[in-house]
């Protein structure tokens, strides 16, 4: 009887010393993996992954979650960055639920930038424009196969929509502020590095309003070389309002020849401003920007500097949408100042929504 009623208090006695020896293990095998991660995070990124998340089963936290998200990324392997970000979305730590919620989104916008072989992209504005009372719609869809592995080379399909609600080809004295057609037309699309692009396309443009004797269809041929870059501030997603006053510019251009204008077009602009006001996804900035255009026949409304101030209210990140209210001042340049009936200078407000997103 003695015997049995000691057996029960040395089993519970050495459960907990073993339990407690597995705890010191435990914690042992977690400090050597933390350290040598540290110690291999800028030399070896791959291995210092594997000790991180070797740490991470020993002891889950979300800041060795943040960390593995991070390594992961930088690491090209977007797709399980991208989960392990996702699981950081409800972090009790604020700080954490922002950075994760924006690597969410910008994780996302380069997933289907980098789509492959088979990719898509829209570039669509809608504008009114004070000075001539006109709303006018830009929109193009394009669609495209890689060629090769580098994906720098793309056979392409591109609709494309312009219109206007003031132009008016049906009267005796034609007003025309827009040009106005649909297209379709296959091509090829080279990018030799990031932000150039060179588009040759030829197809079939259907007008849907006419003027100067132009038939209802008639042929498209463009070659156009586009560059755009800039620097951003990270798409935040806040806890709260916050007044950021993270700088931006950007600058960009397009220089192309249009056979159904039989012109050559040149078109340049730069930006710079601050991003005044995050809140949620949400943002608003502040910008001044400067336009320059010119074309071979020196049609006046080609040739023009532009100059103003703009405010972008940005909805939501992750919908790739903007608003932009701009105040302009303008001038035509060159011998097309004395072609304009409206004088050699002008102002005008537009009010622009655009949408740019790869699909």
């Amino acid at each position: 009887m003695h015997i049995r009623h000691l057996i029960f208090p040395l089993l519970f006695v050495g459960a907990i010393c073993i339990s407690s020896a597995q705890e010191d293990l435990n914690q042992a095998r977690y400090s050597v993996a933390l350290e040598q991660a540290y110690a291999l995070v800028d030399s070896l990124p791959g291995e210092a992954l594997v000790l991180f998340q070797a740490a991470h089963r020993i002891r889950p936290s979300d800041t060795l979650a943040l960390q593995i998200a991070y390594l992961l990324n930088g690491l090209n392997r977007n797709e399980e960055a991208s989960t392990v970000f996702g699981s950081l979305t409800d972090s009790r730590n604020p700080e954490f639920r922002e950075r994760a919620r924006s690597a969410v989104i910008i994780l996302d916008d380069m997933r289907r930038a980098n789509r492959t072989p088979l990719w898509a992209r829209t570039s669509t504005a809608a504008l009114y424009d004070s000075r001539f009372k006109d709303g006018i719609l830009w929109l193009t869809l394009q669609g495209g196969w890689h060629l090769n592995t580098a994906r720098s080379l793309s056979a392409t399909l591109t609709l494309g929509i312009d219109a206007d609600t003031r132009s008016d080809g049906s009267l005796i004295m034609p007003e025309i502020y827009a040009d106005n057609y649909i297209l379709l037309a296959p091509g090829l699309r080279y990018v030799p590095f990031e932000g150039m692009a060179i588009d040759l396309q030829a197809g079939i443009a259907y007008n849907t309003k006419l003027w100067d004797g132009r038939p209802r269809t008639q042929g498209d041929v463009r070659a156009v070389l586009s560059y755009g870059t800039g620097i951003y501030p990270i798409p935040a997603v806040t806890e709260s309002m916050r007044f950021s006053g993270s700088f931006f510019a950007d600058a960009g251009g397009f220089v192309g020849y249009y056979s159904r204008y039989t012109n050559t077009i040149s078109y340049i602009q730069g930006r710079g401003g601050v991003r005044c006001v995050e809140w949620g996804a949400t943002a608003l900035d502040l910008y001044a920007r400067l336009d320059v255009a010119q074309d071979s026949k020196r049609e006046f409304y080609n040739n023009s500097v532009e100059g103003g101030l703009g405010i972008r209210i940005i909805p939501n990140h992750a919908w790739s949408i903007f608003v932009m209210l701009e105040a302009k001042r303008g001038l035509y340049v060159g011998n097309s100042r004395v072609d304009s009936p409206y004088g050699s200078a002008y102002g005008t407000q537009r009010l622009i929504l655009v949408w740019e997103r790869p699909f």
